[in-house]
């Protein structure tokens, strides 16, 4: 998912078991398409492998020289209409710290109430971990299938977080104090969207 810096609103968000670089791709064709009918001016990325990849980028994932975009170096960031990224530095989680902060949100609010929710991830972190029988549950069919899942978390997203009055968005003196509101009615970039055909053609495979 994606996160709109001025309102806090969640966009291009897809769910899936792996991510790649394909599934970011999908991820940003439904902010632009679907979610903001916009292209974002600047993105900041994570430093993962899937967000820095030369296809995504245009540069090699190592190469921390580049200046600026250029013609010769157009990756698929450039491609669709952005005109620049900046990519966040390893271990400094604070760096993006509203969807580091919205994520933790979602943890509170809305996964630890799902039926197979077994803690955080992190290893050193024992005490947040919950013992279930995960495999068991699955066997007696207790477990929401993914599209089900998906379907739980679009409710959640779109009735309870967007329409939620957000201590940021007051703390920063908006008029909206909504992530919803907020995106819909206070000044924002907008940008003139490619054509979709064009966009489609971008998510082949390079070979």
């Amino acid at each position: 998912a994606w996160v709109d810096i001025r309102s806090r609103m969640i966009l291009g968000d897809v769910m899936c078991k792996d991510a790649n670089s394909d599934i970011l791709k999908q991820s940003l064709l439904k902010l632009l398409y679907h979610d903001a009918g916009s292209v974002p001016q600047y993105i900041y990325i994570d430093n993962g492998k899937d967000y820095t990849a030369k296809g995504m980028t245009g540069y090699a994932r190592n190469d921390r020289q580049r200046l600026a975009f250029d013609d010769t170096t157009k990756g698929f960031y450039q491609s669709i209409g952005i005109e620049d990224y900046h990519r966040s530095l390893p271990y400094y989680a604070w760096t993006k710290g509203e969807i580091e902060r919205f994520f933790r949100t979602v943890c509170d609010q809305f996964s630890r109430w799902c039926t197979s929710y077994t803690g955080t991830l992190t290893g050193s972190k024992t005490f947040a971990k919950v013992e279930k029988d995960v495999a068991g549950m699955l066997e007696r069919g207790e477990l929401m299938t993914m599209d089900e899942f998906y379907a739980e978390w679009t409710k959640w997203l779109h009735d309870v977080y967007m329409k939620r009055t957000h201590s940021g968005l007051k703390d920063q003196g908006e008029e909206y104090t909504t992530p919803e509101g907020c995106f819909e009615h206070a000044e924002r970039y907008e940008k003139a969207l490619p054509p979709k055909s064009y966009a489609t053609l971008l998510m082949m495979q390079s070979e």
